[in-house]
């Protein structure tokens, strides 16, 4: 009997022993391949949702990038700049959402960057391209940002880039503004509930404990969930309802009766409207830039995020939101440029991706094509002194 006792003792602490050293290994590799977000060169504002931290400086850290990221004393991630626009500079504010942001490369790797350096050095002539992109910011907030921190910087041209998530972010802003116009940061998208858990006769706030405290745990159910999902042939979970313009931010770009969905367009027509009117008082040129997601670009781009996000691998998905933006913009006097066509011509010729595999932002490559056709736009209003 104390023989046996002795041997259950033993596997006891030999098991224990296992899984506190599995434990520490998944520790380890977990700290090591963590991400690291830039959480804190962002802050919530009511006037414009959020905003970039003055002066601050993270590091950006995910599977496909690891770069630092940097904000200058305006609360732009762009070099220092005086407000006061310096003699004989043409300058342009470039507006967008995290693709314009470009937390995915290095700063001197992003659109803007090499807008300036490469526009300066072909023309002769002192181009400052002020990078105004912030994640997630869309027509409701660019309004905001160009009225207060854009126009007291004098622009000669103001570009503004649409992309696909646009439409329902400002759809959502819409809802999330309360009387006085000030942003109250509801957080639109919905967590979606598993159908296949691990463990379904524990309760969830033991789960939940598990997963908080045991890298193991969490390792372990998240396989066990994939392997499950593989064999019942169920779609991945998603972070927000596929095809609900509540909360679906790719809503638009799933189909075109999505693209037409009258909804959809009405707080992102007036909000650019607002911004032509805007700008024309002040007399200072405006131009709309739309570009496409990469599973509207080819079958292989963003291979591997899109089925994360409820889209088909190896089919390209319609861009009619992106034609319906210039019909708009010519009914309305916008100039609305679509870059659609071009981003396509270089997913066929490049052999490397324009869009991270899994994350779904502009690779290097990408930020090469964007500012390619930005130095097209921003030269024939160089020549003709528009």
């Amino acid at each position: 009997m104390k023989f046996f006792k002795t041997k259950i003792f033993l596997v006891l602490i030999s098991g224990l022993t296992f899984l506190g050293l599995t434990e520490a290994f998944f520790r380890a590799e977990n700290y090591r391949n963590r991400n690291i977000e830039t959480r804190a060169c962002r802050r919530k504002n009511p006037r414009f949702h959020h905003e970039l931290v003055q002066n601050s400086t993270c590091r950006s850290k995910y599977q496909e990038w690891d770069v630092e990221f940097k904000v200058n004393s305006l609360g732009f991630r762009d070099d220092e700049m005086t407000v006061k626009k310096p003699p004989d500079v043409y300058r342009i504010l470039l507006l967008g959402d995290s693709f314009i942001e470009g937390e995915s490369v290095a700063a001197e790797k992003t659109a803007a960057s090499l807008v300036e350096k490469e526009i300066t050095l072909e023309t002769g002539r002192k181009v400052e391209v002020v990078n105004m992109g912030v994640m997630s910011y869309a027509p409701a907030v660019y309004y905001r940002v160009i009225k207060d921190k854009g126009l007291p910087l004098n622009p000669d041209l103001v570009i503004v880039n649409v992309d696909m998530s646009d439409f329902q972010n400002d759809y959502a802003y819409a809802k999330d503004m309360d009387e006085d116009g000030n942003f109250r940061n509801i957080l639109f998208q919905q967590q979606m509930g598993q159908p296949h858990v691990v463990l379904p006769g524990v309760d969830s706030k033991i789960k939940f404990l598990l997963r908080s405290n045991s890298v193991l745990y969490g390792e372990v159910a998240d396989r066990i969930k994939q392997l499950v999902r593989k064999i019942k042939k169920l779609p991945e979970p998603t972070v927000f309802l596929v095809n609900d313009l509540n909360s679906d931010p790719h809503f638009i770009t799933r189909s075109e009766e999505n693209a037409l969905n009258p909804e959809v367009w009405k707080e992102i027509s007036a909000n650019l409207i607002r911004i032509r009117d805007l700008l024309n008082q002040k007399r200072i040129s405006l131009v709309v830039i739309t570009y496409p997601y990469g599973h509207q670009v080819a079958e292989d781009e963003w291979n591997q995020g899109r089925v994360k996000n409820g889209f088909e691998t190896g089919k390209i998905y319609p861009a009619t939101a992106a034609d319906l933006l210039v019909e708009f913009g010519n009914k309305n006097g916008i100039k609305v440029v679509n870059f659609l066509p071009d981003f396509r011509a270089a997913a066929q010729q490049e052999l490397d991706f324009l869009y991270y595999p899994h994350d779904g932002h502009f690779t290097e490559k990408g930020h090469r094509v964007m500012a390619d056709k930005l130095k097209e736009v921003i030269d024939d209003y160089l020549t003709h002194d528009r």
